[in-house]
C-alpha cells in the first residue's frame, strides 16, 4: 500500500505470503539444516587451543567429547566463546602479559565447560529446536543419535536464521 509516497507493509500481506508453508517448514527435521560431524574438542583441551580453533574456523561453540571404550565418542559438555573470554586473561599475547596471564590460557576446558547439555535427535523439528534455543537462551544445540548417543551434528541460531531467510525469500517471491 502507498500513501503520500510512503510504503506500508501490512502484516496480513506478509502472513499470506508464507502461511501455506508454515506447517511444512516448522516440522522440517533438523538433519536438513544441521552442520554434520562438527569439530569437537576433548575435556583436556586448553582454553587457549579452544580459542584458536574458534578464531580459525569462525565458530562460537565447540562440543566437548570423550572417547568411550568400544563405542562412539560421548558428548560431555559445550564450550562457548563467551566462556573462553571470561576465562582467558585479556592480556594474553600483549606486551604486558605475565606468567599468570599465560596460565589462564592453559586451563583445561573440563574446569569451566557447560556440563548439562541439552540435545535433540536429528528427526526433531525446527520449531522444537527454535523453542529450546529461545527458552534456554542458547545459541546452539548438539544433535545426538538417540540409539548410540553419538554426536552427529550441531544446529546454531545462525543456521536457523539462514533457514528462515531462505524460507521467507521463497515465500515472498510467490
Amino acid at each position: 500500500m502507498s500513501s503520500g509516497g510512503r510504503v506500508f507493509f501490512c502484516e496480513g500481506m506478509y502472513r499470506g505470503a508464507v502461511e501455506p508453508d508454515r506447517k511444512k517448514y516448522s516440522n522440517y527435521s533438523l538433519h536438513r539444516i544441521m552442520t554434520p560431524d562438527p569439530v569437537t574438542i576433548t575435556p583436556g583441551t586448553t582454553a587457549g587451543e579452544a580459542m584458536r580453533i574458534m578464531e580459525r574456523r569462525g565458530f562460537h561453540h565447540l562440543p566437548v567429547t570423550e572417547k568411550r571404550p568400544g563405542g562412539p565418542d560421548r558428548l560431555v559438555g559445550m564450550v562457548a566463546k563467551g566462556d573462553l573470554q571470561r576465562v582467558i586473561s585479556a592480556f594474553v599475547g600483549s606486551k604486558i602479559e605475565t606468567a599468570r596471564d599465560r596460565q589462564t590460557a592453559n586451563l583445561r576446558v573440563q574446569s569451566f565447560m557447560t556440563k548439562e547439555v541439552f540435545t535433540l535427535p536429528p528427526d526433531s523439528g525446527i520449531r522444537e529446536c527454535a523453542g529450546l534455543l529461545r527458552a534456554k537462551r542458547f545459541n546452539s544445540v548438539p544433535i545426538v543419535d538417540p540409539e548410540t548417543s553419538r554426536l552427529i551434528g550441531i544446529v546454531t541460531s545462525a543456521d536457523l536464521l539462514e533457514f528462515l531467510q531462505d524460507v521467507l525469500g521463497r515465500g515472498l517471491k510467490k
